[in-house]
């Protein structure tokens, strides 16, 4: 994208040094991986909803003064954690058991 502007727009001869991939905090293996399992647990969650009766939980909370999110938090959050736990013990396991991500994105290169 930078190079598509430069240097007529911005007056950089190149890219500037953003460091992205290998990041010595492990920043962008984090992020990846966060953006590859949400709509896994995301699309499990929506399974498991209709179990809940979520719209029923959601009255009953706004009728003792909680706003929606706060509602949700405390009353459908800790009902649907154990139809997903399993959902979620799989997201941990593949994500420490396969390299391809922290291949990429991981802080440093393995070693040869």
């Amino acid at each position: 994208m930078a190079r598509l502007i430069s240097p007529s727009l911005t007056g950089w001869e190149r890219p500037p040094d953003a460091l992205i991939i290998n990041d010595p905090w492990g920043l962008s293996l984090m992020a990846g991986l966060v953006l590859k399992e949400v709509p896994f647990l995301l699309l499990m969650s929506l399974a498991a909803l209709p179990q809940l009766a979520p719209e029923k939980r959601l009255m009953l909370a706004r009728s003792l003064g909680y706003s929606p999110t706060i509602g949700w938090l405390k009353t459908v959050l800790p009902s649907l954690y154990p139809l997903i736990r399993l959902p979620v013990y799989a997201v941990i396991a593949y994500a420490t058991s396969v390299v391809d991500m922290a291949l990429i994105l991981g802080p440093k290169l393995p070693p040869r």
